[in-house]
């Protein structure tokens, strides 16, 4: 059986993302992806369709549960949800019997085949007569204490060069978001998105210890999946990325009430940022 969605709309498809539930006694393979994306005028539209191949493993009614959609309409300028009805279909046939398990042969212990040695009536002790000085690991024992010493320096100015490189990163980090605040008092909306954009990705950036300004935001977020940030903290940050960019080309209907809403997201999402965790 094929199980097809479609979903439409204004901007890019390719950010929308669809999870199909797990279907008791139903195998769901990988689905096909398939975007059709046009430009009418400067508006991107288009249409995205998930097709996925369902094997029913037992006999019987399968229901496939609701599937949910978020986006974001630029319209509205807000966040939305829309699912769809579940669905039930029937399988027949016989379910397939699994092989029946061998059974292990008991074997028997195998006899023992050790051979020992004639018997001798006496053992005899031998001493090195090398003293410790002519050994071949003694030099390497007097110099390991000076290779400690070292390691040691060179790994407390690795600590301090990464704690001042920290400081200047987030004194860099304050100092956007004090140029964000500016460009709100002084109700230039370009600017403001400008600083808001750099902000976040200053914050990726020092965080990842790698440049992500230039990668497209599905990139982003699977390179950000890939270094173990929370779910949550990732589709905010591609949201408020895909917010920035689309308020910078439309900066005229941009009122100060939801750039100082935006500043406050933003600051949330930095502080958020340089607490998280990395996978070791």
């Amino acid at each position: 059986m094929t199980l097809r969605v479609d979903a439409g709309g204004v901007g890019n498809v390719q950010e929308l993302r669809v999870t199909l539930p797990p279907i008791v006694g139903v195998r769901t393979l990988r689905p096909v992806i398939r975007d059709q994306q046009q430009f009418q005028g400067a508006i991107l539209s288009g249409a995205r369709t998930w097709e996925w191949i369902l094997i029913a493993e037992t006999p019987g009614v399968h229901t496939v549960p609701s599937i949910d959609l978020h986006f974001f309409d630029p319209d509205t300028e807000e966040y939305g949800s829309a699912s769809t009805d579940a669905l039930t279909f029937t399988s027949h046939g016989a379910a397939k019997l699994s092989q029946p398990a061998i059974e292990p042969v008991d074997v028997g212990p195998k006899p023992s085949g050790a051979i020992f040695g004639p018997t001798r009536m006496y053992s005899a002790l031998t001493r090195d007569e090398t003293p410790i000085r002519d050994e071949r690991w003694f030099p390497w024992l007097l110099a390991l204490p000076p290779i400690l010493f070292a390691l040691f320096i060179l790994g407390a100015g690795a600590a301090r060069r990464r704690d001042q490189r920290s400081a200047t990163a987030g004194a860099l980090q304050r100092q956007l978001l004090r140029s964000a605040e500016d460009a709100l008092q002084a109700n230039d909306p370009r600017s403001f998105y400008d600083r808001i954009v750099a902000s976040v990705t200053h914050a990726l950036d020092s965080r990842l210890g790698e440049p992500v300004g230039g990668l497209p935001h599905a990139a982003l977020r699977t390179r950000l999946g890939s270094e173990g940030f929370d779910d949550d903290l990732v589709q905010r940050v591609i949201n408020e990325l895909e917010g920035a960019d689309f308020a910078r080309f439309a900066a005229s209907g941009v009122s100060q009430d939801e750039m100082e809403r935006c500043r406050q997201r933003t600051a949330a999402i930095v502080e958020r940022i340089q607490r998280s965790r990395r996978k070791a």
